[in-house]
């Protein structure tokens, strides 16, 4: 995934036309700074059951908020009621994670190994 580029600052001799650019400039850099331009999707990650899976997200920074598709098995969610959680800042053994570069994970009472995909931001 490409990073956003700020958008140009080539001033224009018309002023018509340098009030537009202005504007869309101005528009451009708004709507680059909200939290969800910067999100990455991370597919396929499979998380078997009870397992810490550490995931790099790429962000640079701790993520705000991390999103879990529904379940890619079909058979499997229909069958089980368990939840994954986000460890935080420690795994299980109390060892810190970096997060601002990883994230972990466990899927938890799930009778097999289960297929995601992430939103992060």
């Amino acid at each position: 995934m490409t990073r956003l580029r700020p958008p140009t600052t080539v001033k224009l001799e018309d002023p018509d036309a340098e009030s537009v650019r202005r504007n869309l400039s101005d528009r451009i850099t708004e709507l680059q700074r909200l939290p969800f331009a910067g999100a990455r999707i991370i597919r396929d990650v499979e998380l078997p059951p009870s397992v810490e899976v550490t995931i790099r997200h790429g962000l640079g920074r701790a993520p705000l908020w991390v999103g879990v598709s529904v379940l890619r098995n079909p058979t499997l969610a229909a069958l089980t009621a368990g939840f994954i959680d986000d460890l935080g800042s420690a795994y299980q053994s109390g060892l810190p994670i970096d997060r601002t570069k990883f994230l972990s994970l466990v899927a938890f009472f799930f009778g097999a190994t289960i297929t995601v995909d992430l939103v992060v931001l």
